[in-house]
């Protein structure tokens, strides 16, 4: 027995407790389905202070919002024949972050991490998604990497090298996994090409069996936001844009379509300016070092060209407090701004150039949000009438609505990989399972497809197909990781439960760095992970009728050690597991029976 009492230390009479420890310490089980998405947001704002970069916890979308913004502006481009009948719709830009989050929580995710790499309007590249790997080393909650804006990278050996090094990353953190899209490039091909396919396993060659691949793109049935100001209207697929009042006679409708357009107009130039992405607004809720971009925003406020604009009078009468504020003698107003070089003074220069700034910023953000409010209202309303007056628009708005959300699938099966986790445990494989919010994927695989896509004869470079099956749905129909032809490491469900028991294990396992490397310490550490595996078995993650049968545990000197080992301070631990292995071939057999009877 290990006793916390030094008898050695006592010298006075008395009795004294000794609580001694006779149970070994626990492993506690880690988070199995933690995505970190890697992508592009509206803003990356948190209480203030720019996040761009910085991978940020949340637990729905809610807060995402809060933290990332709102989801892309979609535009469509509607094309009209001859008739002035819609021939053909398509939305952009291809946006993948907000709605792959979307999915990922509509499909059973729970918590994830954010990591914004840039807004809507920053180009691609690779070096986005590379530094933001980089960042995610420093945080050990993470289990897997998901990032479906990669695939707008329009170069392929950028694309190429983002996706190898997110199976990298993987490797060496030893302790996550990474789902990946195939980049489908022509998202209208109902069939499934073979050069998409080649093109994704020419561009991954290593740590393979720390990655998986998905494919199609899914057809979501997330909801689609049409406005005015959305559209663009062509006659014919290759002709210009041409404005929708052109279409119409002169009359009620045409007036009515022209108030639109000119409404429209002006909210676009003043959202330009403030709405959340944009530098002004940016500059007002951080309290930015250039007061200018400030007062250029309250500028398009005062100026607005509809007089109706409730908030009009009190933003221009912010602009003139501010224009009124006493300048220093360098020409600088002076206000709490970030950092301690442009601090404010009690006395000198600054003193009467001094506001009650906090105060005004509250309350032209307060503004800011009100009269954006109030102009979409007035352009909502307009569209209304639009629709109901104009049968041409409320057929062209329908046919825009009418249109499915083109996603890749990586958002999507992160949701099932926790949902699954959840309900049955990380050692059940992720397949067979429905998938929500989609109608059906883009391309239709049928078993002959899937035979080169699940085996790969060359390198063993297994894609997991997703298929519509009738009466079942949008499913799963995949358990490979990208090492197929390794017999250990080829199904997601093997190497993610493995991934799973090493770390819980190596947690557990640091109480005992430094401890006595006897006996003592081996009995201890061998029965909390035999403890553990128990637990796991009884669960159904391991196989074999006994306990014994399923894993084994072994420490010690002339087992696992030497005495060299010892004297070098290392404590060797040996660990098998009979991890169970999805059904992936099920065959029955059957044959004639001759009568007995």
């Amino acid at each position: 027995m290990a006793s916390t009492l030094n008898l050695a230390t006592l010298k006075t009479p008395g009795v004294y407790i000794d609580e001694v420890s006779l149970f070994p310490p626990s492993v506690a089980q880690v988070e199995t389905a933690i995505p970190a998405f890697i992508g592009y947001t509206r803003i990356a704002l948190k209480e203030g202070k720019d996040i761009t970069g910085q991978p940020t916890r949340i637990k729905s979308m809610v807060e995402y919002r809060k933290y990332f913004g709102t989801a892309p502006d979609r535009t469509f481009a509607v094309h009209l024949d001859s008739q002035n009948m819609v021939d053909q719709v398509t939305i952009a830009p291809d946006q993948f972050l907000y709605d792959s989050l979307t999915m990922f929580f509509a499909n059973g995710g729970e918590k994830c991490y954010i990591v914004s790499v840039g807004n809507y309007t920053v180009a691609p590249t690779a070096a986005h998604f590379t530094d933001a790997l980089d960042r995610l080393k420093k945080y050990d909650e993470p289990t897997l990497i998901v990032m479906p804006d990669a695939l707008r990278i329009s170069n392929d050996g950028q694309l190429a090298a983002v996706q190898q090094a997110a199976l990298t990353h993987c490797g060496d953190m030893q302790d996550r996994f990474a789902i990946l899209d195939v980049k489908v490039k022509d998202i209208t091909n109902p069939d499934v090409d073979d050069t998409d396919i080649t093109r994704f396993r020419g561009a991954v060659g290593t740590f393979l069996k720390y990655g998986a691949a998905y494919y199609p793109y899914l057809k979501t049935a997330l909801p689609v936001t049409v406005s005015f100001s959305s559209l663009t209207i062509r006659k014919g697929v290759a002709a210009a844009p041409i404005s929708f009042d052109s279409l119409l006679d002169p009359g009620t409708a045409k007036s009515l379509a022209q108030a639109t357009i000119s409404l429209a107009t002006d909210v676009k130039k003043i959202k330009d300016s403030l709405l959340p992405d944009s530098t002004a607004y940016y500059a007002i809720l951080t309290k930015g070092d250039k007061i200018k971009a400030i007062k250029d925003a309250i500028k398009a406020f005062a100026e607005a060209p509809d007089a109706t604009f409730k908030n009009a009078d009190a933003l221009a009468a912010f602009k003139l407090y501010i224009d009124e504020a006493t300048p220093t003698a360098n020409g600088q107003k002076l206000i709490d701004l970030k950092g301690t070089a442009n601090a404010l003074v009690a006395t000198g220069a600054g003193q009467s150039a001094m506001i009650d700034i906090d105060k005004t910023f509250e309350q032209v953000v307060t503004y800011v949000s009100g009269f954006l409010t109030d102009i979409d209202a007035r352009l909502t309303a307009k569209e209304a009438d639009m629709k109901s007056q104009i049968p041409l628009y409320s057929a062209i708005v329908s046919a825009a609505e009418a249109q499915n959300i083109i996603l890749p699938p990586s958002g999507a099966v992160a949701g099932v990989y926790a949902s699954v986790d959840e309900t049955r445990g990380v050692w059940k494989a992720p397949a067979n399972v429905s998938i929500t919010n989609v109608v059906g994927p883009t391309v239709l695989i049928t078993d002959d497809d899937q035979e080169g896509l699940n085996v790969d004869s060359d390198a063993g470079k297994s894609i997991n197909a997703i298929r519509f099956f009738t009466n079942k749905g949008t499913l799963i129909w995949g358990a490979r990781t990208l090492a197929g032809n390794d017999n250990e490491w080829r199904y997601v469900s093997v190497r993610r439960f493995f991934i799973m028991v090493e770390e819980s294990v190596k947690k557990a396992s640091i109480p005992f760095v430094f401890e006595p490397n006897d006996a003592n310490t081996w009995i201890k550490v061998r029965a909390m992970i035999e403890n553990f595996l128990t637990l796991q078995w009884r669960a159904g993650a391991l196989a074999g009728i006994k306990a014994e049968h399923a894993f084994y545990v072994r420490v010690g000197l002339g087992q696992t050690m030497t005495a060299q080992d010892i004297l070098n301070g290392f404590l060797i631990v040996e660990t098998g597991l009979a991890a169970v292995r999805p059904a992936e071939f099920i065959v029955h057999r059957f044959a004639h029976k001759m009568q007995e009877s």
